[in-house]
């Protein structure tokens, strides 16, 4: 099955390749030199995805089949994970997502991307649940994988998406905004989420008790939240957003 999940994707670019190059024959003008552009490209895409590389951890369509084909763990870790964040992009919390799928990657795994990535969803899973010891259990760890040399093995583009959620964490459910500031300037670039940063500022702002600055960052980035489509990572975020926004001054104390 999984091997088939994977194939999936090079084997439709190819279907489309034969359809379409079958037929540009028998069509004229303009039509016959769409269906041949189209099939060019779908067959080398096909192609192109069935070549087995990988590099900082990822894997082509091709390498994750070699590695299923030779029965390596790292495929399948691959696959659980793609799974996981599908559920995430389908609009289900982090709270539905399957914790022990998650915390058996990152026991298990020798590949430290899927590790570090394993940690940082199950932290997430936690955080969604009404257990607040186990969910900073859950950040401690990821930190602690971070230190121990999981930052540096992880792509440098996708980084930030590693501190930015541990900031979040520290400052809105521990309260601890000075280690809060530190996650949120180790990395000031790669991809990130639109509302992420300003979330993660409004909520060290709110654990030193500025409350107008924390509300005023709050409906900034709800507002940029509000233009990307749903998940359930951004529903999780826009109820934690709006928490520090119907906040009082006197809800925060001392």
């Amino acid at each position: 099955q999984a091997i088939w999940t994977v194939a999936g994707g090079p084997l439709s670019s190819v279907s489309v390749a034969l359809v379409t190059l079958t037929m540009y024959p028998y069509l004229s003008g303009l039509e016959s030199v769409f269906l041949f552009q189209v099939g060019f490209m779908s067959l080398a895409i096909g192609v192109a995805t069935l070549i087995p590389l990988q590099t900082g951890g990822f894997a082509s369509d091709g390498g994750q089949l070699w590695q299923l084909l030779r029965s390596d763990a790292r495929a399948l870790q691959r696959l659980q994970l793609a799974a996981i964040i599908g559920r995430n992009f389908s609009g289900h919390r982090p709270r539905q997502w399957d914790l022990e799928d998650l915390q058996k990657i990152a026991r298990e795994s020798k590949l430290a991307v899927l590790k570090t990535s394993a940690l940082l969803l199950a932290a997430q899973v936690i955080d969604d649940r009404p257990d607040r010891q186990a969910a900073l259990r859950g950040f401690e760890f990821l930190a602690k994988d971070l230190h121990d040399g999981g930052l540096a093995a992880y792509p440098r583009a996708f980084r930030v998406g590693l501190t930015l959620p541990i900031a979040i964490y520290l400052a809105q459910q521990s309260r601890d905004a000075d280690a809060a500031q530190r996650w949120m300037e180790v990395y000031t670039d790669g991809i990130e989420e639109p509302h992420e940063r300003l979330h993660a500022r409004a909520a060290i702002c709110m654990a030193r008790g500025d409350v107008a600055a924390a509300r005023a960052l709050a409906f900034e980035a709800l507002e940029k939240l509000s233009k990307s489509p749903p998940t359930g990572l951004r529903a999780l975020a826009s109820e934690r957003l709006h928490a520090i926004a119907s906040l009082e001054m006197s809800t925060i104390s001392t």
